[in-house]
């Protein structure tokens, strides 16, 4: 999809979870888009929801996501964020499509 269906997809995944009341998957979400932010170079408004993100997964003890997240922040500090793979970005965008369309089939 383009970018603007990428983002709106990610956004549309978060409030979903959020109005589920699963926070790990609100997290996963603001990664993903911190994630894709980042890589649109967008680095302010990724890192914001890194941080957010790594608040999250450290609450709930996602060990393995909470790196994830932290690593992605402290990269685009130090000005060392280089993106993510092509399969690890197009799986973020399907991953997206998919929540966000279930999402749209509960309203």
């Amino acid at each position: 999809g383009d970018d603007a269906e990428v983002e709106d997809d990610l956004i549309a995944a978060k409030t979903a979870f959020r109005s589920l009341g699963y926070p790990i998957w609100v997290a996963r979400a603001q990664l993903d888009r911190a994630e894709w932010l980042a890589r649109q170079d967008r680095l302010d408004e990724s890192a914001r929801l890194a941080a957010e993100a790594a608040a999250s997964f450290e609450n709930v003890g996602a060990v393995p996501m909470l790196a994830r997240a932290r690593g992605l922040f402290e990269a685009q500090v130090s000005g060392s964020f280089t993106g993510r793979s092509r399969r690890q970005a197009a799986e973020s965008r399907r991953t997206a499509g998919a929540i966000a369309a279930a999402a749209r089939e509960r309203a």
